[in-house]
């Protein structure tokens, strides 16, 4: 994206398909924010936001013919609601907005900001709302090729922070959106050393023969259902000085078809992004990598496709974790967790400050918390750590217990846990399940089933499919990692 973000003398003064003005909904109607316009143009073009059926609310974009006293040749409004550019999130919202529905090249930002955390968040929205996935469409969608924006000291470090995490967002966008016959774990873990390369990012793959070895059942259990193999991928970050480690896990189903306990077939296209936790923590370390960011950072990426083959494991199977523990499966369909204990009990071994993981794991996290809310669950501080990076970015998070009495549902007459814990806190209950894994270190479990795929209706920087969300919370906690 080097060349998307431009930096120009006067926006408003420049040649470009359309200038974004934003407008505030008021007590007394519509408010054009401050721009660079004269007072006189200003007025003109406020006397003209009711004719256009401007209210200013959230979302809402109007594009009109500008006068010919301008430079541009629209004029592009939309809506921050009853905000201003004080609140990021509402300006990062309305970037992205106009970015996902507009049809010009080149868009122009005219809007009286002076503090780099707000331009940054004007640059990840517009840098989200231009993300078209158009790799299987004959025609090609219609792209915007530059933003431009003020060449000041605060637009230009806003929109260089922005540029990293747009494109880290965007390739875990892409991987989610692409179908599983183009993203196997092999796939995956070639796409992850190609966008490691250049990078101060050392790789390690595990093939299933070394899975096996290292006695991995986790992954080998999931696994061995499909005639495409899976794999563990260890990604290291050290930079020089480092004072803390974290280690981050991301559940990477690249199908999951439920196993032997087979899914109901509507809406089973969807289990093409079973793997976003993987496809986010990769950004994630990524995005940490190109800023620089001062902590020690180890990544596990827990690869399998769950398909009911010849070889699947079945209901009742006893399976060993690497850490020794034995899981009881009683829901093949209860997978993800399985490949997370595996790669948990890893993280453990190297003895981090701190734990992360990322998964797609429970259609219950919707039923608690809806498509937008990301579950935080937990122990040590670190959920409430990871709140405060997702309320710093702007990414809607909510920390949820692990009473003590779940572990009776995830109890098995036949091993040290079983698999499955029934629907009650679902969400509750799977992490339940993880924490057999984690020892006594810092962990946090980011539950993203929800927000991590739009399956409803555009809004915001937010179209349909992936949405990359967590990589920017991820950063953020990682770079403010006490």
């Amino acid at each position: 994206m080097s060349d998307f973000f431009q930096h120009v003398n006067k926006p408003a003064e420049t040649d470009c398909d359309s200038l974004v003005l934003a407008v505030a909904q008021g007590e007394d109607g519509p408010h054009l924010l401050p721009c660079s316009l004269s007072t006189e143009m200003s007025q003109e073009l406020a006397s003209l936001l009711p004719l256009l059926g401007m209210s200013g609310k959230v979302d809402e974009v109007c594009v009109s013919t500008a006068p010919s006293r301008l430079a541009t040749r629209t004029l592009t409004f939309v809506g921050l609601g009853k905000h201003n550019f004080g609140d990021a999130q509402a300006v990062r919202r309305a970037a992205g907005c106009v970015t996902r529905t507009s049809k010009a090249k080149t868009l122009a930002f005219d809007w009286a900001i002076t503090d780099e955390g707000v331009w940054q968040a004007l640059a990840e929205g517009a840098g989200f709302g231009a993300y078209r996935y158009d790799r299987y469409f004959s025609k090609k969608a219609d792209r915007i090729e530059s933003v431009l924006l003020p060449d000041s000291e605060a637009a230009r470090k806003g929109a260089k922070t922005a540029e990293v995490l747009v494109s880290a967002a965007n390739l875990t966008r892409d991987l989610v959106n692409t179908p599983a016959n183009d993203l196997c774990p092999a796939d995956f873990v070639e796409i992850a050393k190609r966008e490691c390369e250049g990078l101060p990012i050392e790789i390690e793959v595990w093939d299933f023969a070394r899975l096996q070895k290292e006695k991995c059942g986790g992954l080998v259990g999931v696994g061995q259902g499909s005639s495409r193999p899976p794999y563990l991928v260890k990604l290291s970050y050290q930079p020089q000085g480092a004072k803390r480690h974290a280690a981050l896990i991301g559940k990477g189903i690249t199908f999951d078809s439920g196993g032997i306990s087979l899914k109901p077939a509507a809406n089973m296209e969807a289990m093409k992004s079973d793997m976003t936790g993987a496809a986010t923590v990769l950004g994630a370390t990524i995005a940490a990598a190109r800023l620089e960011v001062p902590q020690q950072i180890t990544t596990y990426l827990a690869l399998a496709e769950n398909l009911p083959g010849g070889k699947a494991q079945r209901p009742s199977d006893v399976i060993t974790i690497r850490n020794g523990k034995t899981v009881e499966i009683l829901n093949t369909d209860a997978e993800g967790r399985l490949v997370m204990a595996d790669a948990l009990s890893l993280a453990c071994e190297i003895k981090p400050d701190v734990i992360l993981d990322v998964a797609t794991l429970t259609g219950a996290q919707i039923v608690a918390l809806g498509n937008r809310t990301t579950g935080l669950m937990g122990q040590g501080g670190a959920p409430e750590e990871v709140f405060k990076a997702a309320e710093r970015v702007g990414e809607p998070a909510w920390v949820m217990p692990i009473p003590e009495e779940l572990k009776e549902a995830n109890a098995s007459k036949f091993a040290d846990v079983a698999n499955s814990g029934g629907r009650n806190a679902g969400m509750m209950v799977a992490a339940d399940f993880l924490s057999n894994f984690v020892d006594d270190f810092p962990w946090a479990h980011l539950d993203i089933a929800g927000p991590s795929y739009n399956s409803g209706k555009p809004w915001g920087f937010s179209a349909y499919g992936g949405t990359g969300v967590m990589v920017r919370t991820l950063v953020d906690y990682l770079a403010n990692l006490k």
